[in-house]
């Protein structure tokens, strides 16, 4: 009998302490001390991942307002923007990513300064775009993200573009 509660009790406290490890690597995981932030990143991701750009723009933005210093909700922002053709907001998302006071991991970053570059290459600012791809350099100085030689290669046709070969 002892044994039997003894089980469930073991069983309740490993499933309550589970949900509780889950919700600190959600927070982890998108750099966030929000519970409630992680919730509406994580939420934004799965919708953009269905297509639903308008709905995963609307819950960065939550995200956003309940911490403002997130990194991976102004990246994710900046995706939505760009999947709803709005660039201009998507750049100004990305700048946000590279504020001192912003918490974001560096392949996130460098993942950022590359997306910039990119979009910044398309539109023909093509002295924006080298400026990017060699933030992107930089911030996958190792090249761990494999960003690096994505960033040299496009930062190479840009100034190929321009007529200023590497």
């Amino acid at each position: 009998m002892y044994t039997i509660r003894a089980l469930v009790f073991t069983f309740a406290f490993v499933a309550s302490s589970a949900s509780a490890f889950a919700q600190i690597d959600l927070r982890a995981q998108y750099a966030t001390d929000s519970l409630d932030a992680a919730k509406a990143i994580d939420r934004g991701i799965k919708a953009s991942a269905a297509g639903r750009a308008k709905e995963a723009l609307a819950a960065f933005r939550e995200a956003v307002k309940l911490d403002p210093k997130c990194g991976m909700a102004h990246f994710q922002m900046a995706i939505a923007h760009a999947d709803l053709g709005e660039i201009d907001e998507a750049l100004a998302a990305l700048q946000v990513v590279f504020a001192p006071d912003t918490r974001v991991a560096r392949n996130v970053r460098a993942v950022a300064a590359t997306n910039a570059g990119l979009t910044c290459g398309r539109l023909g600012r093509l002295d924006e775009a080298a400026k990017w791809f060699s933030r992107a350099i930089l911030e996958d100085y190792d090249n761990v993200y494999k960003e690096r030689a994505k960033a040299y290669r496009n930062l190479a046709i840009t100034h190929r573009q321009q007529k200023k070969p590497l």
